[in-house]
């Protein structure tokens, strides 16, 4: 998950990627020592336990108002996909959207009620062709990704997931002795789960289960 760290929605889905030992990107407007908003610096601190900080500046670089527009572009540029959740008229995810667009990334916005000034962004997006934004399956779909079901031990796709990850890991032979699959068939599965942040592959070569 990428996002610049922000108050509201950017901060509410990384504590979720940091509890979930998920991987996840804040991109800062300014230099790495200075987390902007402050309010966030212990936030930012734990993000790194598994992902990391970025910023195009050096340390220590004042903080200017034209930093947060190569903020959003790069938060586009390093996702593949822009949701949307909430913009106004003149909301910096508006510009982050058209950024988006000019790589090339899909874009997605939640609807919303007509006539309220926190979604006119969003609607605007949907008006002129973004995709709509109801549930992280909308994304999935979008770029062929898996969404793990929540119950413990099953991998989507792989036979007996529950008794393989039974210990939280297995080695790739048994995942592939026990799903059936061909080797090719089986490492594009298991590209598509760890793009879906359902396992990851460790420096020992086991898979880890991340949310089992």
């Amino acid at each position: 998950m990428v996002s610049g760290l922000a108050t509201g929605i950017d901060t509410e889905v990384h504590k979720a990627v940091v509890a979930n030992a998920g991987v996840g990107i804040a991109i800062l407007p300014g230099g790495l020592r200075d987390v902007h908003p402050p309010v966030n610096r212990k936030l930012a601190e734990r993000l790194c336990q598994n992902g990391c900080l970025l910023s195009e500046h050096p340390p220590g670089t004042s903080l200017r108002r034209g930093h947060f527009v190569g903020r959003n572009r790069l938060i586009s540029g390093l996702s593949k996909a822009v949701a949307v959740v909430e913009a106004g008229s003149g909301s910096g995810a508006l510009l982050t959207a058209d950024f988006a667009l000019e790589q090339g990334r899909s874009v997605f916005a939640m609807p919303g009620r007509p006539g309220d000034a926190l979604v006119a962004g969003n609607l605007r997006l949907l008006q002129e062709g973004a995709n709509i934004l109801l549930s992280a399956d909308d994304i999935a779909d979008e770029l062929g990704l898996i969404v793990a079901s929540g119950a413990s031990g099953e991998i989507p796709g792989i036979a007996g997931g529950r008794n393989l990850f039974a210990s939280g890991s297995a080695s790739f032979d048994a995942i592939l002795a026990a799903s059936g699959l061909t080797t090719p068939e089986l490492l594009a599965r298991l590209a598509r789960l760890e793009l879906g942040g359902r396992i990851r592959r460790g420096a020992d070569g086991l898979y880890y289960l991340l949310d089992g």
